[in-house]
């Protein structure tokens, strides 16, 4: 039997690596994770995204051109089935409208597809007009002023 790690073929591995969640059916990556949050694992001499390496073995090469989006929206699912090759602006667009809260923590509307809320819009308005308005005040006091 071959040992643990590079040896053994890709596939087992894989699945060795994974807690098979039986409510959403994701195969949630039990190995390292890159930054962001998306499963890593050295495939072919190189560290790879584990979920690309999934969805290559278990379906086949991604489209030239293409990014995998996780359409469970959960970045260290490897699950094939919840893969879908997709062009890096339909990828982001779709990370968009998955998003619940802004960078700031309040709810975005339903459909929302901006990287600001309404709040945060209304926010930046005010604090622009209050800074308009404040120059406003300081250049007449330095009109008065002699």
């Amino acid at each position: 039997m071959p040992t643990k790690g590079s040896q053994e073929p890709i596939a087992p591995r894989l699945l060795r690596m994974i807690q098979h969640n039986i409510r959403t059916q994701c195969w949630m990556w039990l190995g390292s994770r890159q930054g962001k949050g998306y499963g890593s694992i050295k495939y072919q001499g190189r560290i790879r995204q584990a979920h690309a390496v999934s969805y290559e073995v278990f379906v086949g090469p991604i489209p030239d051109g293409m990014q995998l989006d996780h359409l469970c929206a959960v970045k260290h699912c490897i699950n094939p089935k919840h893969l879908e090759p997709v062009t890096g602006r339909e990828n982001t667009r779709r990370a968009f409208r998955r998003r619940e809260a802004c960078r700031n923590g309040h709810p975005l509307a339903d459909g929302h597809a901006g990287g600001t809320c309404a709040q945060c819009r209304r926010e930046g308005r005010d604090r622009q007009n209050s800074n308009r308005q404040a120059r406003r005040i300081a250049a007449r006091k330095a009109m008065v002023t002699p």
